[in-house]
């Protein structure tokens, strides 16, 4: 499965692979570009190596990068650096493919956990058309995860289980919109939910073809 997968979606192909908070996108990201032999980026590890470089700004330790930058940029400014990061990366993976490039191969891209909420990278996702496989976790599993990590700053407040039930809600909305493909999980292993994500890659190439 791993070679047929591999062999059709090389041509300098992107997968974005979305998820909500703990749904295991980096994991899950990791594992598959080994198995693939694909190249593996952290979208928000980008994001934030751009906006240190650009601002000259540290980030206290103990702090969320993506957290600090929204308190900085405010929640639009973190979205248009989102959206451009996310357009360059696409873009150089476009230029590759038309320059027939030989190293330019599949990439995996694991995404914030808000980004296919953001609607700046509609018109990237149009331009590009890159394969959307979501992580679509269970409400409650991911909470409690989010919970025994400690609450993040978005869930503080009187009732922070109703206010992620709202954030959920929006974000998989968003996501299941925009995704080509779709795993649902509970409280499988990354071992598991590899496995998913290889059965439903594979059935996606068969559609394609």
């Amino acid at each position: 499965m791993t070679n047929q997968v591999q062999r059709f979606l090389s041509p300098a192909y992107s997968i974005l692979l979305g998820g909500l908070k703990h749904s295991g996108k980096t994991s899950v990201g990791q594992q598959l570009s080994s198995m693939l032999k694909a190249d593996w980026v952290d979208l928000d590890d980008v994001i934030t190596k751009t906006y240190l470089g650009r601002t000259g700004d540290t980030i206290p330790d103990g702090v969320f990068p993506p957290r600090h930058m929204v308190s900085t940029l405010g929640a639009e400014g973190f979205q248009a650096l989102e959206a451009e990061v996310l357009h360059g990366f696409l873009a150089q993976k476009s230029e590759q493919a038309d320059d027939r490039m030989p190293d330019a191969g599949l990439q995996l891209l694991s995404l914030g956990g808000g980004t296919l909420s953001n609607p700046r990278i509609h018109s990237t996702i149009t331009t590009y058309k890159p394969g959307i496989l979501f992580i679509d976790g269970d409400e409650e599993v991911l909470y409690g995860r989010i919970r025994d990590g400690g609450l993040p700053a978005f869930l503080e407040g009187d009732d922070p289980r109703e206010r992620w039930s709202r954030i959920y809600a929006r974000r998989r909305r968003d996501a299941r919109r925009l995704a080509d493909m779709i795993i649902e999980v509970k409280d499988e292993s990354i071992d598991d939910i590899v496995q998913k994500c290889l059965i439903t890659l594979e059935e996606y190439i068969h559609g394609r073809k």
